[in-house]
């Protein structure tokens, strides 16, 4: 009927069970018995926790980073400990992610380790297939000459975001799809946002503002 592989199943247990009905996915509680299609667990988006004091599920960023897999989503808890800040260089490479703090504004990130970028993406397709979300955050740098965001390669959203204190830019985008949303920086001795295309083999590419947001066109 479905067109699909299926497998009867009766006398299920109660609890939640993904169904896939012509493409679609549907999610459904106390199932009685059901058509239930196997389908690869990396289908499903997992959502991972950020806590500094062991609470959640890892205890940096760049660690759930690591497990996550594209679609997953990352979420930060404000650090409670020592200087309240996750002090650590974050990349993501190849992925697809969904990252994003409490929305207090008090997840704070920095990189006092070296002059890297707080953050950095690294798509390795030359075409630029993955995308970042990275929101409700502030990076610090050490005001030397550190970008705070960096993308090389891959499109990126940025938004609701504070970045302050560096002698470099701030923002660095070289992708083809790159918005920054409703930031805001502070005390920046150079610029603020830098965004190139690779679709055009770099150069500076146009930049619009309006509303707060800085979206490349």
């Amino acid at each position: 009927m479905l067109g699909l592989a299926r497998k009867q199943i009766s006398g299920i247990e109660k609890g939640t069970f993904f169904m896939k009905l012509n493409g679609v996915r549907f999610l459904s509680k106390s199932v009685v018995a059901a058509t239930v299609v196997a389908l690869p667990s990396a289908l499903y988006a997992v959502d991972h926790t950020v806590d500094c004091t062991g609470a959640g599920d890892f205890t940096t960023i760049q660690a759930a980073v690591n497990a996550a897999a594209s679609g997953d989503r990352i979420f930060i808890v404000p650090c409670s400990l020592g200087l309240g800040v996750y002090d650590e260089e974050i990349t993501v490479t190849d992925k697809d992610l969904d990252i994003r703090g409490d929305g207090t504004g008090e997840v704070k990130l920095q990189n006092t380790n070296n002059l890297n970028p707080v953050f950095l993406l690294i798509d390795n397709n030359p075409a630029g297939t993955h995308f970042t979300s990275l929101r409700d955050v502030t990076i610090t740098g050490k005001t030397q000459a550190q970008d705070l965001f960096n993308s090389s390669g891959m499109d990126f959203h940025l938004g609701r975001c504070n970045l302050k204190n560096t002698t470099d830019t701030a923002v660095y985008g070289l992708a083809n799809n790159m918005t920054v949303n409703n930031c805001k920086f502070v005390n920046l001795e150079w610029r603020a946002i830098l965004l190139e295309g690779v679709d055009s083999g770099g150069g500076a590419a146009p930049v619009m503002f309006m509303n707060g947001n800085y979206v490349k066109k």
